[in-house]
């Protein structure tokens, strides 16, 4: 069975240290949407709506819907920013 993008973001909020409604506030984003995502009563969102929770939980958007982190065609398991910040490993 396929993780969700709501049971990614469940596991991935406590591991950052937010609660759901800090998250909600971090990525502007309502705390019900957040909630609808996490209980998988919301099976779909916009790649656009996706994009400010992974940049509050320091992912790539791709890890949330499920996509392999790549860079140079290799899994990194570097956290999105910090290969912003450094150029890549």
């Amino acid at each position: 069975m396929h993780d969700s993008i709501g049971d990614r973001i469940a596991r991935l909020r406590p591991q950052r240290n937010h609660t759901q409604e800090s998250l909600a506030a971090v990525a502007g984003v309502s705390v019900d949407g957040v909630r609808k995502l996490e209980q998988n009563q919301r099976l779909t969102a916009r790649l656009s709506t996706l994009n400010a929770p992974a940049s509050a939980l320091d992912v790539e958007t791709s890890i949330l819907i499920g996509q392999p982190t790549t860079f140079e065609g290799r899994r990194t398991g570097i956290p999105y920013r910090a290969c912003w910040r450094s150029g890549g490993p």
